[in-house]
């Protein structure tokens, strides 16, 4: 089975593995961390990519991954789930687009990742 890194997240067939990807530079210092999710199973199959939380508004998705990505998932799971639970973790809950910093995230989530 294909290991499968992202950020400071490695796969391990048959376990969840949490990390982060390092994001955009906070006024504060430090940056900002993004979280990320690797359900793997025992066995090959699709790879799937979830994501969360693009705007600051949009919350339910952030909990439906919490409630899909679980070890009940993962045993008897053919393939690999990929989930990034919130892409914009310091923006206001109020606000649709902007972070803390200004930037517009759903405008540069695809580079941090790649």
């Amino acid at each position: 089975m294909k290991t499968i890194e992202i950020g400071t997240a490695k796969s391990s067939p048959g376990a969840i593995t949490y990390g982060h990807i390092e994001g955009i530079e906070l006024p504060t210092g430090g940056f900002e961390r993004i979280p990320v999710i690797i359900a793997q199973g025992n066995s090959d199959g699709p790879t799937i990519f979830l994501t969360a939380n693009v705007h600051g508004n949009e919350l339910t998705g952030v909990a439906v991954i919490h409630k899909l990505v679980t070890k009940d998932i993962v045993a008897n799971l053919k393939g690999t789930i990929i989930a990034i639970p919130t892409l914009n973790p310091s923006v206001d809950a109020k606000s649709r687009a902007k972070s803390i910093s200004s930037v517009l995230i759903g405008l540069i989530f695809i580079e941090i990742i790649s």
